[in-house]
């Protein structure tokens, strides 16, 4: 072995260690504390400039232990934001559908909560900032936040400069993060891929408990990470 694939190897080991003990602790946090938690976090998120001026939410559906993200989708839909959920696809590859409610998910390959592939509500995602689509049928239809939808984009057109102006924002999940915007994921690459070209702002949420000062010292950080633009806790935001 040569001493860069030992420290890989060394890498791999102590990122294994630290989701083991990360899973282990929230999962044995009080579930009354957590919720208290979790709800703080979603009332600071959603205080956020960043998420009050969004159009568009990209977001995980919490799953187990994770931080409670119904919450912030509720309030997405009460101001008439659109949300998109994430449905693995491929290897490290996410595609995002657009829902208007919790009913007609359907159990992914990690046991999350993922929408039906619907072509009419999947969100072409743009890679440079202040371009948009939604794809949607060929003819005038009722959006999903029940507006008129007077734009009709092609599937071509969703690579293009689009004429639908959103603003975007991710909300991010992780085992940990650090106060540089780094986290500590589940393995896949799928968040660190995404986020390479996302055009908005990525919001990490994290309990206190889970954020560190640096991951990078605690041998957790490798070379194609891909840090968030903000992290909230329950205690504030970074």
């Amino acid at each position: 072995m040569t001493e860069d694939e030992g420290c890989a190897s060394s890498m791999v080991d102590a990122k294994r260690a630290l989701r083991r003990r990360l899973r282990a602790e929230r999962s044995n946090m009080d579930a009354a504390e957590r919720a208290r938690i979790d709800e703080a976090i979603a009332r600071r998120v959603e205080a956020t400039e960043v998420y009050r001026g969004a159009t568009v939410v990209c977001t995980y559906l919490s799953f187990g232990a994770e931080v409670e993200t119904r919450g912030i989708i509720r309030a997405a839909w009460r101001a008439n934001k659109v949300v998109a959920l994430p449905r693995v696809v491929g290897p490290a590859m996410l595609r995002w559908y657009c829902i208007d409610s919790f009913d007609g998910l359907e159990k992914g390959a990690f046991g999350t909560q993922e929408p039906v592939p619907e072509s009419g509500r999947e969100l072409c995602l743009p890679t440079v900032p202040g371009d948009a689509a939604i794809r949607v049928a060929e003819t005038d239809v009722q959006d999903i936040q029940g507006r008129l939808a007077e734009h009709r984009v092609s599937d071509a057109a969703c690579r293009l400069p689009s004429v639908y102006d959103a603003r975007y924002v991710a909300i991010v999940p992780g085992l940990a993060f650090d106060r540089r915007g780094y986290r500590l994921g589940y393995g896949g690459g799928y968040y660190d891929a995404f986020l390479r070209s996302f055009p908005g702002v990525s919001v990490g949420l994290c309990r206190s408990a889970a954020l560190f000062e640096d991951l990078g010292d605690l041998g957790a950080l490798e070379p194609h990470d891909v840090p968030v633009d903000v992290v909230v806790t329950e205690q504030g935001q970074l």
